[in-house]
């Protein structure tokens, strides 16, 4: 069943679209900041929306229907994913702040929401997806002007956490330009309304996906266009993020994307895989490698975020490495984990990377379970491009998220929930659509 069968009713739209609200304040650097950009009534409206629209939403959608949670992928998921947060609390009540873990109750029901949502009206994911890409394409208008008027001389300051560009900051955060000897003007790093360009990049790169997705299901030719917007957004964000989410996506789709292989298929696999795999080996080794050998060339030092050669030279991972040092030992010495907490500057110091940041504060056996938790996804996923070709682009998005969490991330927020619940729908649906003729036959 095509996600443009049913479509969408006054109330569902508007229903979908408060979905897409929840995304935008956990990708909105306003609300990572809500003092600091509206003082407390912004504050008081954010936590609202982080702690209070998702049981409004699971009230209106009520739990996923019994069809889709009593088997298959989705019931594994949930049985591993509630294993995962009953682990959690175990650590959290040792040592860590029972606070946090309830918090993440509200993106819990987020989820199961999303799933009764999506489950019950494929449509809304085409909706949930245009709004995806055309925030993402308002990131490259603003981006574009940053340029054109020069914003980037003047800028705004809110206290002491950001800088953004244009009046009142409406052109977006550019805390991250730089400046290199011989460029005549910054680079800038498209960032948008995103708290830093690793998580523009993520959104761009599976926004770029989402567009040709929504061109092939025959929507108009307008979102194939913008899905080459979206790359080039995501290539703007110079971000190392962004380009292993977009080559893990690529060679995810080209890996598990086929039903059979043919030699006309090998043949193309073989043509196109050096592509994900140099911009897999970029990542790993591109910035050693600039820094070592075209030191002055200010483009390939934007792009691989080469600060200072001698920097390079100590951690070419630019800190990642030494915050993973640290939470693994923290961990051995700790195999239960520090329990959730405030992670960062507020907080306990660890990494960033969604499956160290879950192994030091859950410890060996919440790793495990995480890690089973979206094995259960991957293969859902890779099941789900077998039933319906048609649907690599949705697994491929989902990919673009998993793959920049690896560098910044939490693998918990709205914008992987999203994806997987539409991955685990889709395949129930798709296995069931598999399976009805064959019974009508016999």
């Amino acid at each position: 069943m095509s996600p443009r069968a049913h479509r969408l009713s006054g109330g569902e739209k508007l229903l979908t679209l408060l979905f897409f609200l929840y995304w935008v304040v956990y990708e909105n650097i306003i609300f990572f900041y809500p003092v600091a950009f509206g003082g407390s009534a912004l504050l008081v409206l954010t936590n609202g929306i982080k702690l209070l629209l998702p049981l409004a939403l699971l009230l209106v959608t009520g739990l996923p229907p019994a069809r889709v949670f009593g088997r298959g992928p989705v019931r594994s998921y949930l049985l591993v994913f509630g294993a995962f947060l009953l682990w959690a609390f175990v650590p959290t009540v040792i040592s860590g702040d029972v606070v946090e873990w309830v918090k993440l109750w509200p993106r819990v029901s987020f989820f199961l929401a999303t799933l009764s949502l999506l489950a019950r009206r494929p449509a809304a994911f085409t909706l949930l997806a245009k709004c995806l890409v055309l925030y993402v394409l308002s990131a490259l208008i603003q981006y574009g002007l940053v340029y054109a008027t020069e914003a980037y001389v003047s800028l705004q300051t809110f206290e002491e956490l950001r800088f953004m560009a244009g009046p009142y900051g409406l052109l977006g955060n550019v805390n991250a330009t730089m400046s290199a000897p011989g460029v005549p003007v910054p680079i800038v790093r498209l960032t948008g309304f995103w708290n830093e360009p690793s998580n523009a990049a993520g959104s761009a790169m599976a926004a770029y996906f989402l567009g040709r997705y929504l061109a092939s299901i025959g929507e108009r030719r307008f979102w194939l266009r913008a899905s080459y917007g979206c790359l080039v957004a995501g290539l703007l964000t110079l971000s190392l993020a962004g380009y292993f989410a977009l080559g893990a996506a690529i060679l995810f789709g080209m890996l598990f994307g086929a039903r059979r292989f043919s030699i006309g298929r090998v043949t193309r696999m073989l043509i196109l895989l050096p592509f994900p795999v140099a911009i897999l080996l970029g990542v790993a080794y591109g910035r050693t490698y600039v820094a070592e050998v075209m030191p002055d060339n200010p483009w390939l030092r934007a792009i691989t975020g080469v600060r200072s050669t001698e920097a390079v030279a100590l951690d070419p991972t630019a800190g990642r490495l030494t915050l993973a040092q640290e939470s693994i030992e923290t961990t051995r010495e700790s195999v239960i984990g520090l329990g959730l907490q405030v992670v960062g500057s507020e907080g306990i110091q660890g990494s960033g990377t969604a499956p160290l940041l879950w192994m030091l504060l859950t410890g060996f056996p919440g790793l495990f379970l995480l890690l089973w938790r979206d094995t259960v996804l991957l293969r859902s996923a890779a099941k789900m491009m077998r039933l319906e070709p048609g649907s690599v682009l949705i697994a491929q998005a989902l990919i673009a998220v998993m793959a920049q969490h690896l560098s910044y991330g939490s693998w918990m927020n709205p914008n992987y929930f999203i994806f997987a619940a539409m991955v685990l729908v889709s395949t129930r649906r798709y296995a069931d659509d598999h399976r009805r003729p064959q019974a009508q036959v016999g």
